[in-house]
């Protein structure tokens, strides 16, 4: 079996959104492969917090259908799955899993880059890495804000560099779209859509300690640290979930309406669902 084939026989639903269960060793595993056989895997991660905004942004539903691989990226994404039914192995959020990938890049000499975030972040962000890993294979950086016709631009600098793992720091759906948009014209093997990691690489936004980072409160603690931004991002899409969705859905489960029901059909998204339209 291929390395897609591996991947895909470990792809879960739960409630009716893909999530892959894998483990720690078996994700670096996959990322190793991927590198070495020039495959290439677009790695994304499903939070709680998505299934509260998803009639909102009804286009996660092709997102998360088309990234090679989904991550448990919350905390309660596994409690789901006990809930649910549907086995998660482990919690692995995009953050540290690109910590870790950074390190590997290091020992390894792979080659990373960073493409988004305002550019006095992003630099930030290459000096920091530069700081901890002094010989580190690292491109030059392109920050995120652009107009929509200079993609063609930013492929083709993104290819001049030929990074192995390519890290965009933009906000959703503009990682997303340009990810699966340029999946196969980019000279990369790993694509990791990350949001606002750069602001943690550069050091401007702080992370949970270990002790707490594996509880479903993780949002608690970014949501302090930058209330303004995420209380719409992050507040109301969790709250939405669990005091209104979450209920519903758990009961027609225990109930026997419905087995880990589809919160697609919950929305009647069916009709909505985006195809690829992608070359």
């Amino acid at each position: 079996m291929d390395i897609i084939g591996q991947i895909n026989s470990n792809k879960r639903l739960l409630l009716g959104m893909p999530v892959h269960d894998i483990s720690r060793y078996q994700l670096f595993h996959y990322i190793e492969a991927a590198i070495q056989t020039n495959n290439k895997l677009i790695i994304f991660g499903i939070a709680t917090g998505t299934f509260g905004e998803l009639n909102w942004h009804p286009e996660f539903i092709r997102f998360f259908d088309e990234m090679d691989i989904v991550l448990p990226e919350g905390g309660g994404i596994p409690i789901l799955g006990k809930i649910f039914n549907v086995h998660i192995t482990e919690h692995l959020a995009i953050v540290d899993i690109s910590n870790e990938l950074i390190k590997i890049a290091a020992e390894k000499n792979y080659k990373i880059m960073l493409f988004g975030a305002k550019q006095h972040v992003n630099e930030l962000a290459n000096e920091k890495i530069k700081q901890r890993y002094p010989m580190i294979n690292l491109a030059k950086g392109i920050n995120g804000y652009y107009e929509k016709n200079d993609e063609i631009n930013i492929v083709n600098r993104i290819n001049n560099e030929m990074p192995d793992i390519l890290f965009i720091g933009i906000k959703s759906p503009i990682k997303e779209e340009f990810a699966l948009k340029y999946k196969n014209k980019l000279n990369v093997k790993i694509i990791i859509p990350c949001g606002g990691y750069f602001d943690v690489l550069a050091g401007l936004v702080k992370r949970p300690k270990y002790s707490f980072k594996y509880f479903p409160t993780t949002w608690l603690f970014r949501f302090f640290s930058e209330p303004r931004r995420l209380y719409k991002q992050t507040l109301l899409p969790i709250f939405k979930f669990v005091f209104y969705i979450f209920p519903v859905l758990f009961l027609k489960h225990n109930l026997g309406i419905e087995k880990n029901p589809s919160i697609i059909k919950f929305y009647n998204l069916e009709n909505k669902k985006y195809s690829s339209t992608y070359e």
